[in-house]
């Protein structure tokens, strides 16, 4: 087949299972999973008990590689941390110029009457550059609440591109 590296093969593979947990949430598998692992969380806050099994550690692998080309596309910013989660394309953290709560949601950024970002609040609490990434999300976009691969257009996850996001 052509693969270099199996390691990365491999994890690329359970990524693929992860990501099959995360788009099709009503299967038997991510529900029995859910309920044992997760049953008061996201998948992506899902912890790693000393006691899991052989096949959680192993999703847990993949969840690594999945969280590198994750983005996600803001929606109402709800549930989308503004430190914790990557939603802003093309970085791969965000740095804050004053002490930003973990977990303080994207919503807190956005000035819901008006219907884009609150400019203010967005400069006043990140770098010059930060702010701009943040400020050329177009509201447009903010109606969707999803996560995508960051280099597929369709929500498919891709081999290829789990590949082309973690060699460089």
């Amino acid at each position: 087949m052509g693969f270099r590296d199996m390691e990365l093969f491999n994890q690329a593979m359970l990524g693929k299972q992860c990501w099959r947990i995360l788009t099709v949430p009503d299967s038997l598998c991510a529900r029995v999973l859910k309920g044992r692992y997760f049953p008061n969380c996201t998948f992506w806050d899902a912890p790693l008990p000393r006691s899991s099994s052989f096949t959680w550690r192993s999703l847990m692998y993949g969840k690594e590689i999945l969280m590198k080309g994750i983005l996600w596309r803001v929606g109402n910013g709800k549930t989308i941390r503004i430190i914790k989660d990557n939603w802003i394309q093309c970085t791969t953290t965000i740095k804050s110029v004053v002490h930003v709560s973990e977990n303080l949601k994207v919503r807190s950024l956005i000035d819901e009457v008006a219907g884009r970002w609150n400019e203010d609040i967005v400069r006043s609490y990140f770098s010059e550059d930060d702010a701009e990434k943040i400020l050329q999300i177009h509201y447009a976009i903010l109606h969707v609440r999803t996560f995508h691969l960051g280099l597929t257009p369709n929500q498919e996850y891709i081999m290829l591109s789990v590949f082309r996001t973690n060699t460089g």
